[in-house]
């Protein structure tokens, strides 16, 4: 840390310091914003169109302000996601949503007072790592679990490979294939 200090504040390099916090900012941006179009691209060729509140499915400036403001922990910044109908359920939803992580699983409107709720419970409480809480029938995290409002340096690495976004998005959709087959398989 002391030679690091050393090196900011010689030749004048603190000055350049605001710059390159912006240059991070921005690539943190170009990163997500990749990744979640990964994702979209994934889930709307595996499930059919997505709904318009999708992150993908706004406008490229309303995209990037959503997770530009998310990268730069504005206040009230939104959760971004992407929606897709659960085929042959009413009010149920394949989702991906990013708070510090990212998670996905079978949404149903209402949470519990949806008839399909209990349903979509039963079927999949056998799949490994995964949960039922709030209006998620069915839930888990995407692997790697990266807190994106927390960085690591090793998640960066992870990150700025452009075949890990791929991975990243695809063990997610993969992850909702598996909760749709297993709803669609009668016991």
């Amino acid at each position: 840390m002391d030679s690091l200090k050393k090196l900011l504040t010689s030749d004048n390099n603190l000055a350049s310091m605001p710059t390159l916090i912006s240059a991070y900012q921005e690539t943190l941006v170009d990163l997500q914003l990749d990744l979640w179009q990964r994702i979209g691209d994934g889930m709307s060729k595996e499930f059919g169109n997505l709904e318009k509140e999708s992150i993908v499915e706004q406008s490229k400036q309303e995209r990037y302000s959503g997770v530009k403001n998310y990268v730069e922990n504005k206040r009230n910044s939104m959760y971004c996601k992407i929606k897709v109908q659960l085929n042959g359920y009413d009010d149920v939803y394949l989702i991906v949503e990013q708070e510090h992580y990212m998670y996905f699983g079978v949404y149903c409107k209402n949470g519990k007072e949806n008839l399909r709720y209990e349903e979509i419970m039963s079927k999949t409480r056998k799949i490994p790592h995964t949960e039922a809480w709030g209006d998620y029938g069915v839930s888990a995290y995407a692997q790697p679990e990266i807190n994106f409002k927390h960085l690591s340096s090793d998640n960066l690495a992870y990150l700025s490979k452009q075949e890990n976004r791929q991975e990243y998005a695809d063990c997610i959709v993969n992850g909702l294939r598996k909760f749709v087959d297993v709803l669609e398989c009668d016991e």
